[in-house]
């Protein structure tokens, strides 16, 4: 089974609690391509490419979704330049709902808003074990990680009562150069 399957939207995120579901209980691996959910729904998992970032946390969302249990945190990193004092004291990080957005105000600055957009990334992780996911949940703004695993587009489907939902998640951004939206 693979260490971690995420994925990514090149924008950070903000601090929240983490009052998510239990891998195992709400949500577990049928295998390393199927997740089942405890609500009875089954996601397929294509996996898009290996991904490794490396960065200080500028922000951690979790969050609690009934169709998606396994998408409970959203990891901000940021690295290089970015790191410098003078640059993280004028930048500040929000979040609306999976989407991210950073704000850099100081004059005569040096960074472009092409370098931030290159050097911060939103990681949606997806815990494919209950010791990553144990990992996971103890993670903090200020913290330096390293995050590796593959990138990930994820279809789910529910049958019930003749009716079916279905759901998609991703496909995941697969490149620095974009603003997610890939």
């Amino acid at each position: 089974m693979k260490k971690w399957i995420f994925l990514l939207i090149l924008i950070p995120c903000v601090l929240a609690s983490p009052n998510v579901y239990k891998f195992g209980e709400d949500y577990w691996f049928e295998n390393e391509n199927t997740i089942k959910t405890d609500t009875g729904w089954v996601y397929n998992i294509e996996d898009l490419m290996d991904y490794t970032v490396e960065g200080e946390v500028m922000g951690v969302r979790f969050y609690k979704e009934d169709k998606a249990p396994f998408g409970l945190v959203d990891v901000a990193l940021a690295w290089g330049d970015i790191l410098k004092p003078e640059i993280k004291e004028n930048l500040e990080v929000t979040m609306e709902y999976r989407y991210c957005s950073y704000y850099y105000t100081c004059e005569n600055s040096e960074i472009s808003f092409y370098y931030l957009r290159t050097h911060m990334s939103n990681n949606h992780l997806i815990p494919a074990s209950e010791d990553i996911f144990n990992k996971i949940i103890k993670i903090k703004k200020g913290d330096y990680i390293k995050i590796s695993g593959t990138l990930v587009y994820i279809k789910g489907e529910k049958r019930e009562n003749n009716k079916i939902e279905r759901m998609e998640w991703g496909p995941s951004s697969t490149t620095l150069e974009d603003e997610g939206d890939k």
